[in-house]
């Protein structure tokens, strides 16, 4: 597994924005070989999406692109075309989250791509499937966080509903769809048939509030907003300390509520008829808070993650992001990599949390636009000569500097 256990597996990548590249991204670090296929001129349209950029390259771009290949090709064209034709006949799988019906325009079905291939497993994710009255309407993961309970369920119930700080419902369609592909790829070397894999935000926004539904489906409640608290749990939730606020759960085993109040110097709560369960204690959520936060605020922060950790209740500090990267667990965990890039030289980014033994070999970093025009070019069996013609016509382009 030297190269990583996809090694061997070649993608083609029509996808942009955040969960589509994402998805080929973890494709990409686990071994296999992406090649992005872009448009002449911009590309990816995360390439200019700002506010941040190192050196003219956008950092959301940066962020979700890298391991892999990118070559420029005009799709207008008939040269294109058939330059596209080409790569998937040497390809495994073929990823876009095009809106419903854009890839049919583009001769780029299921069946058209089997035509050239049957080997190809097509995969595509989209904003809602391609079916019911929003059928061809495109999907961000903020409308997505709306539109199926998200937003209504995050919050304070005295506030506006709140979307989630992440991008939550862009990054488990990337992770669900990858899934999937691996699931067809199994598939066709079990049966010699590639199945077409495909999935919606809509669809992932659902599974996402899977226990949130299973309550709805099954007692008509429907969620509202409770903070950091939970509808289902208690003592579940961020409380107020000397210095910031501490995370823990104490609903664990029987007596879990009992360890929990002693450990905070009131013992006496436990003994509280409205506190008697975890029902009783949900339903009392604000008294409970109150009666806690009168004991946590005496402590700065690390102290009762100390506490509460020796105790096996599952705790912790509620953290900025940047605190949370340049933390002692990050660091021991080596989440934050140096990635290789031909123009930074290098930049610092979050690895893969997926941890193989033997590991994958170190990702590259994004590539830039048409960095690997040429190269991908050549594999196809172009000569130099027919390469730099293409480039001439605008068939295909690549960045400037790299040779011909």
């Amino acid at each position: 597994m030297a190269d990583g256990p996809l090694a061997g597996v070649r993608v083609i990548d029509m996808t942009m924005y955040v969960s589509g590249p994402l998805c080929t991204q973890l494709l990409a670090e686990l071994g296999a070989e992406v090649i992005k296929v872009e448009r002449p001129s911009s590309g990816d349209v995360y390439r200019v999406q700002g506010p941040d950029f190192i050196h003219g390259q956008s950092v959301s771009f940066l962020a979700v692109n890298k391991g892999k290949k990118s070559i420029v090709v005009d799709l207008k064209q008939d040269e294109g075309r058939a330059i596209l034709s080409d790569l998937l006949r040497t390809a495994d799988v073929f990823v876009h989250n095009f809106k419903p019906g854009t890839a049919e325009r583009l001769g780029l079905g299921k069946t058209d791509v089997a035509a050239v291939s049957p080997r190809v497993v097509w995969a595509a994710l989209s904003g809602y499937g391609g079916v019911g009255p929003r059928a061809n309407d495109g999907g961000y993961d903020l409308v997505m966080q709306g539109e199926f309970g998200l937003m209504e369920a995050t919050g304070h119930p005295d506030r506006p509903p709140a979307k989630a700080g992440f991008a939550v419902i862009d990054i488990d369609s990337g992770a669900v769809l990858a899934v999937g592909i691996l699931a067809a790829l199994h598939e066709r070397d079990r049966t010699g048939v590639a199945p077409a894999v495909e999935s919606s935000l809509y669809e992932i926004a659902a599974s996402m509030g899977l226990i949130l539904a299973e309550r709805y489906l099954a007692t008509g409640k429907e969620p509202v907003r409770m903070g950091s608290a939970s509808s289902l749990f208690s003592p579940y939730e961020a409380y107020q300390t000397a210095d910031g606020y501490v995370t823990v759960g104490a609903t664990g085993p029987p007596g879990a509520f009992g360890v929990f109040c002693r450990a905070i110097g009131a013992p006496e709560l436990a003994e509280r008829l409205e506190y008697r369960d975890n029902a009783a204690r949900v339903a009392h959520q604000d008294r409970l808070r109150a009666d806690v936060e009168e004991h946590t605020r005496k402590r700065p922060t690390e102290e009762w993650v100390s506490v509460f950790t020796e105790l096996g209740m599952p705790s912790g500090a509620i953290r900025s992001i940047g605190a949370a990267l340049e933390s002692e667990q990050t660091r021991a965990s080596r989440i934050v990599v140096d990635v290789a890039h031909s123009s930074l030289g290098t930049y610092r980014t979050v690895r893969n949390p997926i941890r193989l033994d033997p590991p994958c070999p170190p990702t590259r970093g994004a590539p830039l636009l048409g960095e690997h025009t040429v190269e991908v070019l050549a594999g196809l069996g172009r000569t130099r000569e027919e390469i730099a013609a293409l480039l001439d016509r605008g068939v295909v382009g690549t960045f400037e500097g790299s040779s011909r």
